[in-house]
């Protein structure tokens, strides 16, 4: 099918997804998601019918050859699944009623936030160190040598940059659900708040700003953004402009660094210019399933994505490298390549929408359980909204050992959260 028709038609599919889901629930976090994936497939759109695809892609195809609409609807598919738990996801769904604001409560709370402002003042000495060699250049010399550069000899940063990655992902959005309803409650202070979002708001982005990463830069944004969303019915209009002022500056300085990273990296790039480069990295996730994967990639059998369970089970099993990869493939694999693509690399067609399927399923169903939609297991829900997010690039935080096991601690955390945050009541029986 032509490529003028096949682009438009994928995009009207997520924006119609996001003008449903906004008219049921206005700027939910459900609906933020679509549109994030709307404008993703609005730059496809820009890429594919400019030609600026076979120009700044090496691509195995023609310039504007005839696409097939299959991939791309089965990737609709499958994030039309994941997304429809996030539906139940509001801020007046949350039972606040039941938090304890106890002395006990807040010097947990305090050592939690110390840990906090420890890792981002690990982070800002690794900045200084990023901004002196050159975001771009930093992220050249690969993930390796950044990790020697920044931890060889200092076991102390390595063990609190390690505390503070799963303090952000596990207990963060708790204490951060936690410091804003005391302050609502008048049981915290507004500095207090203030301070948190800003230190928060720092470590969110730390990853990407130390690394060179332009994707890290764009993935915290997005993360960041679950808060805002979650929060943002409760706030007042003067808040709410004073929040859009401060995205504004945030905005426009990753901007700046982006499009330093971009120059740094793509500026001696004959092919393609800097903002070449910038409209590739926006637009060429919905192309690159249709035109570079299907149909065309080797499958791997999982054993690319989930090399680490293959090494658990086998001890003769080795993974292999990014270049074995490619030669075994057919396909270049170092490109965003949609929730569904990622895993149609290692399973072919039918099996990556059952998985995803019953994952949605069993994320339903665990809303569904116990204290459901509660503030207590907000670290779980801001783990999938996250992994939600990231299926515009892959099949992202849910394929090794350590991506589970940080996923198997975050649903223990709401057991020792209602344990001792969360007030339980006490229903006396009638004689």
């Amino acid at each position: 099918m032509s490529i003028f028709i096949v682009m438009p038609l994928n995009f009207l599919l997520y924006f119609g997804s996001f003008i449903s889901t906004y008219r049921k629930n206005g700027l939910s976090i459900a609906s933020f998601v679509w549109l994030i994936y709307s404008i993703f497939a609005a730059f496809s759109i820009y890429l594919c019918l400019s030609g600026l695809y076979w120009k700044v892609m090496y691509s195995s195809v023609y310039e504007y050859e005839p696409i097939s609409p299959i991939p791309l609807l089965l990737n609709y598919l499958c994030v039309y699944f994941i997304l429809k738990p996030l539906d139940k996801i509001q801020l007046s769904k949350l039972n606040f009623s039941c938090l304890v604001y106890s002395r006990r409560n807040w010097n947990i709370i305090y050592v939690l936030f110390a840990i906090d402002i420890i890792y981002a003042l690990i982070k800002i000495m690794q900045l200084k160190t990023a901004i002196s060699f050159g975001f771009g250049n930093l992220h050249d010399m690969g993930g390796e040598y950044i990790s020697t550069l920044y931890y060889e000899g200092n076991p102390l940063a390595k063990l609190f940059n390690a505390l503070g990655r799963f303090s952000n992902i596990m207990i963060v959005p708790f204490v951060l659900l936690y410091i804003f309803k005391g302050y609502k409650n008048g049981k915290c202070s507004k500095k207090i708040l203030i301070f948190y979002f800003f230190v928060f708001i720092f470590n969110a982005l730390s990853i990407g700003l130390t690394t060179g990463s332009r994707a890290n830069l764009f993935f915290g944004l997005l993360n960041l953004s679950f808060f805002f969303l979650l929060f943002w019915s409760d706030l007042s209009k003067k808040t709410k402009k004073r929040i859009l002022f401060g995205v504004i500056i945030i905005v426009t300085m990753l901007i700046v660094v982006t499009t330093q990273i971009t120059k740094e990296r793509f500026d001696d790039n004959l092919k393609r210019t800097a903002m070449d480069s910038v409209f590739e990295y926006l637009g060429e996730t919905f192309p690159v399933l249709g035109y570079e994967y299907w149909n065309k990639a080797e499958y791997t059998g999982g054993q690319r994505l989930f090399s680490d369970f293959f090494s658990l089970f086998d001890n003769n099993f080795i993974p292999k490298d990014s270049d074995y990869w490619y030669h075994y493939t057919g396909v270049r694999l170092d490109w965003f390549k949609t929730i569904y693509g990622d895993l149609y690399i290692e399973f072919g067609p039918i099996l990556p929408v059952i998985i995803l399927f019953i994952l949605a399923i069993s994320f339903t169903a665990y809303l569904r359980s116990g204290s459901g939609v509660s503030c207590q297991r907000i670290s779980v829900i801001y783990r999938y909204y996250s992994f939600c997010i990231g299926g515009i690039f892959g099949f992202i935080n849910l394929s090794s050992i350590f991506d589970i096991t940080v996923v198997l601690l975050t649903f223990m955390i709401p057991y020792f959260l209602k344990k001792q945050f969360c007030f339980i009541p006490i229903i006396k029986e009638k004689n």
